[in-house]
């Protein structure tokens, strides 16, 4: 084989399904959301309590994804299997119910967060 060719026969890993391992993609979730969660919400809330003449928000609507994604990844850290279950099948009524609910308050929180850090930076007398 030359240089320039692909071994066909090295296969890429398999992706690490969601049932198989649910408390790692949470806690996945988790550790990727608080990162961002610091640059993108706790940052400019910092910067504006110190009164800073500028403030740069990346994104005010990425601090409803952020929650609404730490809400998941937690349900997923905490619940395993069974919540990993309801998010992934829908058959019986009680899953349904499970992923029902769990759509609205992950939503809930993300809209709640985002309302918090947009009042806040008002208070702060920015916008």
């Amino acid at each position: 084989m030359s240089s320039g060719e692909l071994d066909r026969t090295a296969s890429a890993p398999a992706p690490v399904p969601i049932e198989k391992h649910p408390r790692l993609v949470g806690l996945l979730f988790c550790a990727f959301t608080s990162v961002c969660g610091y640059f993108f919400i706790w940052t400019p809330l910092e910067q504006a309590a110190r009164h800073e003449p500028e403030v740069h928000v990346p994104s005010l609507q990425a601090t409803g994804l952020f929650a609404s994604m730490f809400a998941l990844g937690f349900m997923l850290l905490v619940g395993g299997p069974r919540v990993a279950a309801a998010v992934k099948d829908s058959s019986g009524p009680e899953n349904k119910t499970a992923r029902v609910a769990i759509i609205i308050g992950v939503v809930v929180l993300g809209l709640a967060l985002f309302a918090a850090v947009e009042l806040r930076l008002a208070q702060l007398g920015y916008k």
